[in-house]
């Protein structure tokens, strides 16, 4: 499961590429990730955001969507949050990934 856990940090790099030094969140979206036993992503959603981008949202949520975690005994169940900070240059206008 870790080398996953790698990926979604690396994700959040993506998605922190900003000017350094400029530490101020812009934008954040807190997932909720369900994993089957067999190690599949079950299903993705959305908790919280203040992101206007749904091209943007559905482009991350079926990346994570894709990841595939090690089998287990039960289901996981697990929050995952990215924050996009300094000027990003996001378009929060929904026309634009």
């Amino acid at each position: 499961m870790h080398k996953y856990l790698i990926f979604l940090g690396m994700l959040s790099l993506l998605a922190c590429a900003s000017h350094e030094g400029d530490k101020q969140v812009v934008s954040k979206v807190i997932y909720q990730v369900v994993v089957a036993k067999n190690g599949e992503v079950e299903s993705v959603e959305i908790l919280e955001t203040d992101i206007q981008n749904p091209c943007l949202l559905a482009k991350l949520g079926e990346r994570l969507s894709k990841v595939k975690f090690n089998k287990s005994s039960e289901k996981t169940t697990f929050n995952y949050p990215i924050e996009f900070v300094g000027p990003f240059g996001l378009n929060n206008d929904g026309t634009k990934c």
